[in-house]
């Protein structure tokens, strides 16, 4: 008998990404400071529109085994901080889950779409010269995830379903990078560090499986 599978939506995860979390302020100098997350935004809302659902026909599905796992993931404490951090995700579901918590005065954004690639790109920039203050930061929640660039967050949104690989993140922290997980207690600093999750397959054939690499 086949195990039931579960329907990938965007708003499947939602309510994992409306949780807020309490970053350590492992970067250094960085002050630690409760971030208030709410789904869409707080001080500057986003302005790109999230894509239409696909017809049911169309619609990715995987097992309940990876989709726990992937809910897990999503809802683990973990803190992810660089210089410049770029944060590489396929649309669903990660898309509705970002919240984010930025100053205009403090941070600048710039959004685009690329068509022919079918990446939406959100750049952050932080034009305030500040780095101690994480208020002041570029910075977003994914759920329990929080991904920081010092200097520039660029978040890259991939709208194109691959069916090898429907769901994935890849995030990459470089200058002076720091991973932290909560949970766990686990920090570890270098040149570059690198978060990546990835559900493979679809189905009840699809497995979850997630990655922490940290340079010197």
């Amino acid at each position: 008998m086949r195990s039931p599978s579960a329907t990938v939506l965007l708003a499947a995860f939602v309510l994992a990404g409306a949780c807020a979390s309490e970053p350590q302020g492992d970067h250094p100098g960085i002050v630690r400071e409760r971030v208030s997350g709410v789904l869409g935004g707080t001080e500057q809302a986003p302005v790109l529109e999230v894509p239409d659902a696909p017809p049911p026909g169309e619609r990715m599905e995987i097992g309940l085994e990876a989709a726990a796992y992937l809910d897990r993931f999503v809802k683990s404490r973990r803190t992810l901080i660089g210089d410049r951090t770029v944060v590489d995700m396929s649309q669903t579901p990660f898309l509705a889950m970002t919240a984010f918590s930025i100053s205009p005065v403090d941070v600048e954004r710039r959004d685009s779409i690329d068509q022919a690639s079918g990446v939406m790109t959100v750049s952050l920039r932080n034009i305030s010269g500040v780095k101690t203050v994480l208020s002041a930061l570029p910075r977003i929640e994914l759920g329990g995830l929080l991904f920081v660039g010092t200097d520039e967050l660029v978040l890259r949104y991939h709208m194109r379903t691959d069916r090898a690989r429907p769901i994935h993140l890849r995030a990459v922290a470089s200058g002076r990078a720091v991973y932290r997980g909560e949970d766990d207690g686990a920090r570890r600093a270098g040149s570059r560090a690198i978060l990546s999750a990835h559900v493979l397959g679809e189905g009840d054939a699809a497995r979850f499986a997630e990655s922490v690499e940290v340079d010197p």
